[in-house]
């Protein structure tokens, strides 16, 4: 078996156990949990970066471009444009997590917003088709 067909397995696994997961939590008697609940209301409490990421790895894989936004350089010639694009996606999803302490407005138009940047940064940023 070959990296890529691993990958896929993994995938495919994670996607099973999130399926039967979710058919559990759906089928017990306790009201309003199932996942898509759960994280909407830890996004509403403080974990900001939730929907940001969401939509970076959305655009990430189903969207994309074959513009570089950052052409290769000579300044940080041992970090590529990937690693630092991930590193990017991991600082503002941690300033996400920071600010959240601080942003009371968490209705829906924000949360959209927040997926709609990540949508975005995932595009543009850290396209497949790069």
């Amino acid at each position: 078996m070959d990296k890529s067909e691993i990958v896929q397995l993994i995938i495919i696994l994670i996607g099973v156990i999130f399926v039967v997961f979710e058919i559990v939590m759906s089928m017990n008697e306790v009201e309003n949990d199932t996942t898509n609940i759960i994280l909407y209301e830890a996004t509403k409490k403080r974990l900001l970066f939730i929907p940001f990421a969401i939509g970076a790895i959305a655009g990430h894989l189903f969207l994309g471009t074959s513009l570089k936004i950052f052409p290769d350089s000579n300044v940080l010639p041992f970090l590529e444009n990937e690693v630092l694009v991930i590193l990017g996606l991991v600082i503002i999803s941690l300033l996400l997590f920071l600010l959240s302490f601080k942003i009371k407005n968490r209705n829906r138009i924000f949360l959209t917003t927040l997926i709609i940047i990540g949508m975005l940064y995932g595009h543009f940023f850290w396209s497949m088709n790069d």
